[in-house]
């Protein structure tokens, strides 16, 4: 009688129970230190917003035209790299 080799699903498998307790834990404090940074800078913006909003209600006349003037250079900036990716 000879014995069966463990196919390698079974072998990758039994790796992965062994590695998991530490790459699971390990994965997570990765991630968390690649997004930190990035949930701070979306608190920063979701004040700036609420500012903004505030800022609008209050005294509508002198933000409209900011406003306007960022959503035309957005715009703008958007139209003028559309028309280089044709050429």
């Amino acid at each position: 009688m000879t014995a069966k080799s463990p196919s390698p699903t079974t072998w990758r498998l039994a790796v992965w129970r062994v590695m998991r307790p530490v790459a699971r834990p390990l994965a997570w404090r990765l991630r968390s230190f690649f997004m930190g940074p990035l949930h701070a800078e979306i608190a920063a913006l979701r004040l700036e917003i609420a500012a903004l909003r505030t800022d609008l209600h209050a005294q509508p006349r002198t933000v409209e035209p900011q406003v306007d003037a960022a959503l035309e250079r957005a715009l703008l900036t958007l139209a003028l790299d559309r028309e280089q990716r044709r050429r």
